[in-house]
């Protein structure tokens, strides 16, 4: 994997003690991603991955450490567009069947939000952040059963 030594110790390394488990990361970007780097670890630490991407714009960002994690599940997901969440857990269903970890890595702030203090943020940032149209938990519980 990448340069970026994530410094787990040997034993759980060894322990492999996600081995079996399945895990979808949502918000990789790029290498320099918190989610990359919480992904990296569940692979070395036995987990099977599905990871996705925000658009064809970041696609080309995201596929090759897609590729590199060994992700057999590789898809676009933006939450923002109605259906695209609800799109990866069936397309995870259809895969495995069932998932055992989601980690939700994403966010989305107005330029000039990003700025200040969080607590200064403007109305229209805050109401998209506490307002995003899915989350993980509401479109695996609704999506059709296998």
């Amino acid at each position: 994997m990448n340069d970026h030594p994530t410094k787990l110790p040997k034993a759980a390394i060894q322990s492999r003690i996600l081995h079996g488990k399945r895990a979808l990361v949502i918000g990789i970007a790029n290498e320099q991603s918190i989610a990359y780097g919480c992904a990296r670890v569940f692979r070395e630490l036995g987990a099977d991955l599905a990871v996705t991407y925000l658009n064809e714009k970041a696609r080309p960002y995201v596929e090759p450490l897609a590729k590199e994690l060994g992700a057999p599940i590789f898809v676009p997901c933006d939450v923002a567009q109605s259906g695209q969440l609800e799109a990866v857990f069936q397309q995870i269903r259809e895969t495995w069947g069932s998932l055992d970890i989601a980690l939700h890595s994403i966010a989305f702030a107005p330029k000039e939000d990003l700025q200040g203090r969080l607590l200064d943020s403007s109305g229209e940032g805050s109401r998209w952040r506490w307002t995003s149209p899915a989350t993980p938990s509401s479109a695996w519980r609704d999506s059709p059963s296998p």
